[in-house]
């Protein structure tokens, strides 16, 4: 069963996205806005995507209504039957994911491909990837007794937006422990090394931009500009809460000087955030 994890941060003022807030104009308002815009979409992503479940695994525990509001009771999609709520559970991120990960798998044929909340812009069809790749029979892989797989979207500075994992049999639950992924080193490292040790088939997808400072929100807008228009032209699903709520804040991505000496910038051509107000 092709099965989807999202693992994320109910959507709280003032606990979301606080490192945005450091360097930009946008208030504890709204980053909320902004985070709820990339939850809805990352949903509808996975909604269009081949998933037969999507799983949404909540923190903080206490924050079901939070979750289920945005779920169940915006205009996203009927997607009642299709999403199950769960909270989080473990002391640190790495043994909440690894509990995450165990409570959905029931089967050795399950396919889970584990999204974060912080890449609005992700495809369904790169979801699929993951998906298919995962499936590959095993008759196909080099060697024919290895069931397993992973797949792996990087999202730069080491960082992954999606993890995509098939397990040996039932010991899916023993293999893919994250323990020390997230919580020291570099996680793609430390997610490759799990793969080489297992001797697990890889697939590396395109790279995308994981939200979490300014720099990484000046990128998304100025990709986001430019799937606008290149929608027109090809099949592209577009993440229309995050863009809308971009432009209903305002926020436009400027400049610093031009790069000569003595301009504004220093003579450097810095790139900041502007927020119009409409």
């Amino acid at each position: 069963m092709d099965k989807l994890l999202i693992f994320a941060k109910s959507p709280i003022k003032g606990k979301v996205k606080t490192r945005l807030k450091k360097d930009t104009p946008l208030t504890d308002d709204d980053i909320l806005k902004l985070y709820t815009a990339f939850l809805k979409d990352t949903i509808i992503s996975a909604s269009l995507s081949k998933a037969q479940k999507i799983y949404i695994a909540y923190y903080p525990e206490d924050s079901r209504d939070v979750m289920y509001d945005i779920v169940f009771q915006s205009s996203i999609f009927n997607l009642q039957s299709l999403i199950e709520l769960f909270p989080q559970s473990g002391n640190d991120f790495d043994r909440r994911l690894t509990n995450a990960l165990k409570k959905i798998h029931k089967d050795s044929r399950d396919n889970i491909v584990i999204l974060g909340s912080d890449s609005p812009h992700i495809q369904p069809l790169t979801i699929n990837k993951a998906f298919e790749f995962l499936s590959i029979p095993k008759s196909v892989i080099r060697n024919p007794k290895y069931r397993g797989a992973m797949v792996l979207g990087p999202s730069g500075e080491g960082g992954v937006y999606l993890i995509g994992v098939k397990g040996q049999g039932s010991r899916v639950k023993r293999e893919f422990d994250f323990n020390g992924v997230f919580t020291t080193g570099n996680e793609s490292d430390n997610l490759l090394k799990i793969a080489k040790n297992k001797k697990l088939p890889l697939l590396i997808l395109e790279e995308l931009t994981d939200v979490d400072v300014k720099s990484d929100l000046i990128t998304l807008i100025s990709n986001l500009s430019m799937m606008q228009y290149s929608s027109g032209n090809t099949k592209m699903h577009l993440p229309r809460y995050t863009i809308n709520t971009i432009k209903n804040l305002g926020l436009t991505v400027e400049r610093k000087g031009d790069g000569s000496i003595g301009s504004p910038g220093g003579g450097t051509r810095e790139k900041y955030l502007s927020r119009n107000k409409p």
